[in-house]
Parts: C-alpha cells; sequence; structure tokens
C-alpha cells in the first residue's frame, strides 16, 4: 500500500465523500486555512498511514483465520463421511461430489447435505444395533437366571449390515432356546400338576419351593426362571414325585396282601 501523502490541489473529478481521497482533500484544505506546519503535516500523514496499516492487517489476519477454519471445516467433512463409510460398512455414497471444486465455501457446502445424510443413516444405524443387543442382552440373562439391566455398549467402529444381520442371527437362535425352555418348564409343570393332584399335594406350593416364578399369577407377563439350573430341580421334583408316587403304590398293592395272609393263620 502507497504511503499517504496530499500533494497539489484536488482534481476536477468529483470524489465520493466516503473515500479516503476524500477525507485527505479535506484535511489538507483544512491545514491549508489553518496554516499548518509541513513538518506537523507530515507526521499526522505518517500516523494516518500506520493506523490504516493496522486496521487492514487486523482484516487480512481475521480473513486468514476464517480462511483456516474452512479448510479445517472442509478437512474434518471430508474424514468424518470417510469413517462414516468405513464404519456403516458402505464403499461409496451417492450423494458425495466426486470431484471437490469452487470455493472452500462452495465446497463445504457442496458436502454437508451428503454428511449430514451419513449422520442420519449412523444414528438410525446405532439404534438398530442398540435395540437388538438390549434384547440379547436381556433373553442371555432369562436364560442364566439372573436380571439384567445395564445399558449396552454399540461398537461404533462397525455399525455394517454383516455384523448387524450377526446380532439378528444370534437373537434369533436365543429366541428359540428360550422358546424351547418355556416348552420344557411347562411340560414340567404339567407333570408336577398330575403328579401332586394325584398324591393330594399342593402342586403350587411344590413349584413354589422350586422357583417362585414358576407360579401362575394375575401377571402373565412375569419373566419366568428358565436357567440350567431350574430346569434341573424341575426335573428332580419330577423324579421325586415319580418315587412318591410308585411307593405309595406299592404300599397299596402290599397293604391287602397282607391283611389277607394274617386272617388264615
Amino acid at each position: 500500500m502507497g504511503s499517504l501523502r496530499v500533494t497539489g490541489k484536488a482534481t476536477g473529478a468529483a470524489l465520493p465523500e466516503s473515500s479516503c481521497a476524500y477525507l485527505l482533500q479535506e484535511l489538507k484544505m483544512i491545514w491549508d486555512e489553518v496554516g499548518q506546519d509541513e513538518n506537523e503535516r507530515e507526521r499526522m500523514l505518517e500516523e494516518l498511514q500506520q493506523e490504516c496499516q493496522e486496521v487492514y492487517r487486523r482484516k487480512v489476519n481475521s480473513a486468514n483465520m476464517s480462511r483456516i477454519q474452512l479448510h479445517q471445516a472442509l478437512a474434518e467433512s471430508e474424514a468424518e463421511f470417510t469413517n462414516l463409510l468405513l464404519s456403516l460398512g458402505e464403499r461409496s455414497f451417492p450423494g458425495r461430489p466426486e470431484k471437490m471444486n469452487g470455493t472452500l465455501k462452495e465446497q463445504l457446502n457442496a458436502i454437508t447435505p451428503a454428511l449430514q445424510e451419513m449422520q442420519m443413516r449412523k444414528e438410525a444405524r446405532v439404534k438398530q444395533f442398540t435395540e437388538v443387543q438390549t434384547e440379547i442382552q436381556r433373553i442371555a440373562s432369562e436364560i442364566a437366571g439372573h436380571t439384567w439391566n445395564e445399558a449396552v455398549t454399540v461398537d461404533e467402529e462397525d455399525l455394517s449390515m454383516k455384523k448387524l444381520e450377526e446380532y439378528q442371527n444370534e437373537l434369533q437362535r436365543l429366541k428359540r432356546d428360550k422358546s424351547d425352555r418355556l416348552c420344557k418348564v411347562e411340560e414340567y409343570k404339567v407333570l408336577i400338576h398330575n403328579s401332586a393332584k394325584v398324591m393330594g399335594m399342593d402342586p403350587s406350593k411344590i413349584l413354589a419351593n422350586v422357583h417362585p416364578s414358576l407360579l401362575d399369577g394375575p401377571n402373565e407377563q412375569q419373566t419366568k426362571n428358565i436357567s440350567d439350573d431350574i430346569l434341573k430341580k424341575l426335573n428332580m421334583t419330577v423324579q421325586q414325585l415319580k418315587e412318591e408316587k410308585n411307593s405309595r403304590r406299592d404300599k397299596v398293592i402290599s397293604y391287602p396282601s397282607g391283611n389277607n395272609r394274617c386272617s388264615h393263620t
């Protein structure tokens, strides 16, 4: 930027009243009118030039900072987009511009819609993983025979459909296992009920001794304990009832024959 100097008279061309040249001309006229010393004029012009340079430098620094921030935002957007593609297991996204042309703002505006779409896809995928993993943990806890109320942690590094299908397959396997166990529990309950009734016992008390959750209450949605330990106890209870039933039957059969032998002696 050239130095500020006011020499000669004002040109005939009209200058905008807001321009620096107009203001310098006005300042010269004031100096001429008051008889300002030439050295003082030079000193004041140097001050004006320095102040002007400082203003320009601040503007340049501000513009440069904005440019740096745009470069950083663009780089971060591109990196996030790439990471989203990798985590979702996708090779490409049709909405992403292949070549980034134009100004920094134009490039950032071009990638932003595609990035937002990928972010929404990730959010939806995380929700799917959370639901499936939560159900897996819940059923696995039921099968293990203990309560579970912890929040699952989704590995956001691998949100691919392949990984989701693996979890879904695991969930289906657990559901089949749970269904089989529930059927087995019901079979044991029927056997216990029938044996207890024949012997005049209360089947509810017998089931409660095995585990309270086996009782049929008003809340049919209550979680039944279907662990290996409970199935083992149910099986043992059925066997014990069978043995007790056989023992009583043998006593009933042997009792009349014993009386007959006594009557003939």
